[in-house]
């Protein structure tokens, strides 16, 4: 973890492993040092989780298809994920065309 004052805003460094196996440098700017200390607490408790995600341009249909077959699948009872299967393909995916 890193926090660098620059000139009127803060830098915070968090360096994480990838899915990839690699290392990577997460950054993000802060307009006070109270805001970076949050901002970096919080990009640890995601890393730590498992559930940080670098942000990608990936169509939300494929978002969706991805996140109904795998993480949602294994957290929520089968009725309930067939609820929001519903939903998604639905009211979402045949919207968003």
């Amino acid at each position: 973890m890193a926090i660098i004052k620059r000139g009127d805003s803060w830098r915070v460094m968090e360096s994480y492993e990838g899915p990839d196996g690699k290392r990577h440098i997460k950054t993000a700017t802060a307009h006070s040092s109270s805001e970076a200390k949050l901002i970096s607490a919080q990009l640890r408790v995601e890393i730590g989780k498992g559930i940080y995600t670098e942000p990608s341009k990936m169509p939300i249909k494929m978002f969706l298809e991805q996140w109904l077959s795998g993480q949602v699948k294994t957290t929520v009872s089968p009725r309930t994920h067939e609820l929001y299967d519903y939903i998604a393909h639905k009211h979402l995916i045949t919207g968003i065309r």
